[in-house]
């Protein structure tokens, strides 16, 4: 966000977020272990990542727009693109990953 006097509020709102999930997760993946499969946990992981990253490539921005006469083949390439392409390329490693380990 930018300098401001909402700026403390929306970090501490992640914050506290992301410590909220930390304690919840923990809690979930302890009562998912009962269903007996030491992977069941694992798989609930994978599938909310794959929910993640689905909403994230549908609403996050791609980057700006720079003028044609000063773009360069660097410039085309956002540096969200490519997060996006090292998340796809992380997330189908781990389904993959999982999906030999179970089998």
């Amino acid at each position: 966000t930018a300098p401001g006097p909402d700026r403390a509020t929306w970090v501490g709102r992640i914050a506290s977020a992301s410590q909220a999930s930390w304690l919840v997760g923990q809690s979930v993946g302890a009562w998912l272990n009962r269903f007996g499969d030491p992977r069941v946990p694992s798989a609930v992981a994978v599938g909310l990542y794959v929910v993640c990253f689905i909403m994230s490539s549908a609403t996050l921005p791609t980057g700006h727009a720079t003028p044609k006469k000063t773009m360069k083949r660097q410039d085309t390439t956002s540096v969200l693109t490519a997060s996006r392409a090292v998340a796809a390329t992380a997330g189908a490693r781990l389904a993959v990953a999982f999906a030999l380990r179970a089998a």
